[in-house]
């Protein structure tokens, strides 16, 4: 396996944090060539990983008493997950979360399945079921769950808690308090705006609902790992939900004189988050002025 040292954390971890924890941040490239794409291990505590790459992120819970994965990328993606997360630990493979069904995040079931007993939110199986991507029952969940429910697991509980109506209908988010560290899934875009499913029961209101509720939740020296994008801290976290909160009034605003996404675009209604949320290359501006004017135009 081939190791480097990554760049520095990402700029939106406050110093403090970086100075208290800057021991527990090694970083390791491990390369597992599964349709060219690289695999990508950075180490957020000593016992918690993010593997990127392709796909959402991954999130690699090792100990003595075995391993638990969140999420698992896509298809393609699944050998060299498996080859990053032997690097990690050679323990047992115990669970794997899914945060939500979308195949970016689910595609690699059925091989770790084989394995692994997957957990998810009830909507996932359901969603997984009704997809030719499950795979079959190795692909889906068998143990599912309404609310909520916790593991114990490495001497260490992890709450996963659901929250209704956000990015899909079936999203869960990882707590480990002892850590002080959560995996939304997406939930939240590290580095763009966000993407709500409507066809899979999401919406963006939703969205702000679930991250006011983990904001309550965690304290600012908690580690928060995104769906997509570098792990950060709660300081960042607020400031995306603030940003949504004040685009839906915007939107609002706008669509009550009659104005369509590509007038609100000309008039720069985004022109201030633009620098910080709207460069990624899915979630453009645009599109996510036209997603919300779909949804509240329903």
């Amino acid at each position: 396996m081939l190791c480097a040292t990554m760049n520095e954390r990402s700029q939106h971890l406050r110093a403090g944090l970086l100075l208290a924890t800057s021991a527990l941040f090694l970083t390791a490239l491990v390369f597992g060539r599964q349709g060219g794409a690289a695999i990508q291990r950075v180490a957020v505590t000593d016992s918690i990983s993010v593997l990127y790459g392709p796909g959402g992120n991954v999130g690699v819970f090792a100990g003595e008493e075995g391993v638990f994965v969140i999420d698992d990328k896509f298809a393609a993606s699944a050998e060299g997950i498996e080859a990053a997360i032997d690097e990690i630990s050679e323990g047992e493979l115990r669970f794997l979360l899914n945060t939500h069904w979308h195949g970016d995040h689910t595609g690699g079931n059925a091989h770790f399945g084989r394995e692994a007993t997957i957990v998810a939110h009830e909507n996932v199986r359901r969603r997984l079921s009704a997809a030719s991507s499950a795979d079959g029952p190795a692909g889906l969940p068998v143990v599912t769950f309404e609310e909520g429910l916790s593991l114990h697991l490495n001497g260490q509980r992890v709450d996963l808690v659901h929250y209704s109506n956000g990015h899909t209908d079936g999203d869960t988010a990882a707590f480990f308090p002892d850590q002080r560290v959560v995996h939304l899934g997406d939930l939240f875009f590290e580095s763009q705006y966000p993407y709500v499913d409507l066809s899979s029961g999401g919406s963006t209101p939703g969205v702000a609902a679930a991250l006011e509720a983990v904001l309550e939740r965690v304290g600012d020296d908690w580690q928060v790992i995104p769906g997509h994008g570098q792990v950060t801290d709660r300081e960042t976290l607020a400031a995306y939900r603030e940003m949504v909160v004040e685009v839906m009034a915007r939107v609002r605003e706008a669509m009550a004189i009659g104005d369509d996404p590509a007038t609100m675009i000309a008039n720069g209604l985004l022109d201030d988050f633009d620098e910080r949320w709207g460069q990624g290359s899915f979630m453009t501006p645009e599109r996510f002025l036209t997603n919300l004017v779909a949804e509240f135009s329903r």
